[in-house]
């Protein structure tokens, strides 16, 4: 009869630990790791969407018509 008893606590218990620990850990722990999953995806199709645009769109044409050096005028500032 007590063994009976403490059999069925057993089971109980053991029960109550994997419906109420056990698995909600593992779905929590999956969950997370698909949501990092997700944001690290999203950081990666980000900086792929602005390395695109940092690049230059507009090609300037062999015939000359290039920005030519010089442009750029260097001074020293004079204090009094």
């Amino acid at each position: 009869m007590l063994q009976t008893i403490l059999l069925l606590l057993g089971i109980y218990v053991l029960y109550k630990v994997i419906f109420d620990f056990i698995i909600p850990v593992t779905r929590a722990t999956s969950q997370v790791r698909k949501q990092f999953q997700e944001a690290q995806q999203r950081m990666q199709d980000e900086m792929n969407i602005r390395a695109n645009q940092s690049t230059p769109t507009h090609q300037y044409p062999d015939t000359g018509n290039a920005p030519k050096g010089g442009d750029y005028i260097e001074f020293e500032e004079i204090k009094k």
